[in-house]
């Protein structure tokens, strides 16, 4: 494995990291709007 196949595979990590991040916010904000009326009752 030389240097530009690792750097390449290290932006290709990057990319699915973010995409993984973004999806899983989305997931974070509809989980906060159900929480919102849960934490009201407690």
């Amino acid at each position: 494995m030389d240097r530009t196949d690792s750097y390449c595979s290290l932006m290709q990590a990057k990319s699915i990291a973010l995409l993984a991040l973004s999806s899983n916010n989305s997931l974070r904000k509809e989980i906060a709007k159900g929480d919102e009326h849960a934490t009201e009752d407690m």
